[in-house]
């Protein structure tokens, strides 16, 4: 009937499990005994198994007792149900500090152990740290962040992949609007800053990062063709371009499937064909 607390697993294989006798049934698998209530169970490692009794949890109090402050690291999957196997997640979304009592109440069955992706999960987080090397962007630190939160709680490979190739891909679009905007100067005429926002609305409907940068390439390209042909066409400065001249150039950039037309440059055109 008694009560614990303070109780500190670091690893090892273990297997917990209550009595079957009238000294140990309603006892928890680790934790309280029957009637008994435990706090501060902390577990930092380990694979563990453990089975509580008759109205007990596996991990907690025992039959009416509670447990409390139930923390596990969390590279470690914790599963809980009442039958033995459980395959029941366990505050999947929960931190190393998480008080996970509460899901655990009740629950005979408890089985923790390592998430057996880590190593995935960390080249997969990896590779986005390298795709935003040197950036300061908030807005595409968010998208990596983000990205890296759902790899950690993914639990398939083929999740974990699919958010790593999807956050690279966002990632390399952001890059390149950034790098366009960038680009366009705050004296720039607006029809020049209109290539920015052709190039930005084809960015964002381009099926692969490929694209986006050709995309970008030739935007720059059109960015500093457009501004050129404006200081020619009406004085030195930016300052003094007024409306776009009638016989300034036509430039035009194209390769594979992607064009970027700039007419006289008073149009801007974005064109994907087939």
């Amino acid at each position: 009937n008694g009560s614990c607390s303070n109780i500190t697993i670091n690893g090892g294989r273990i297997i917990a499990c209550c009595g079957t006798d009238s000294y140990g049934a309603g006892a928890a698998g680790i934790g309280g005994g029957k009637d008994g209530s435990c706090s501060n169970i902390t577990i930092n490692g380990g694979r563990i198994t453990a089975n509580g009794g008759n109205k007990a949890a596996g991990i907690g109090g025992g039959h009416q007792g509670s447990g409390s402050n139930i923390t596990v690291v969390t590279s470690h999957i914790v599963k809980a149900g009442d039958s033995e196997n459980p395959t029941t997640e366990i505050a999947v979304t929960r931190t190393s500090t998480t008080d996970i009592a509460s899901d655990l109440a009740g629950k005979r069955y408890v089985e923790i152990e390592q998430d057996p992706y880590l190593d995935i999960k960390a080249a997969a987080v990896a590779e986005i740290d390298a795709a935003i090397e040197g950036v300061t962007d908030a807005s595409i630190i968010a998208i990596a962040t983000t990205a890296k939160t759902n790899i950690f709680f993914a639990r398939t490979i083929e999740d974990i992949n699919s958010i790593k190739t999807q956050a690279l891909a966002d990632i390399v679009t952001a890059k390149a609007i950034a790098e366009i905007n960038a680009a366009i100067d705050e004296t720039d005429n607006d029809n020049v800053k209109a290539v920015a926002t052709h190039a930005a609305t084809a960015i964002n409907a381009a099926e692969t990062s490929a694209d986006v940068n050709t995309i970008k390439t030739f935007a720059l390209a059109a960015i500093a063709s457009a501004r050129a042909a404006y200081i020619a066409g009406k004085g030195e400065t930016l300052d003094e371009m007024g409306t776009p001249c009638e016989d300034c150039p036509a430039v035009e950039v194209s390769k594979g499937t992607t064009s970027i037309r700039l007419y006289n440059p008073e149009k801007v055109e974005f064109m994907r064909t087939e």
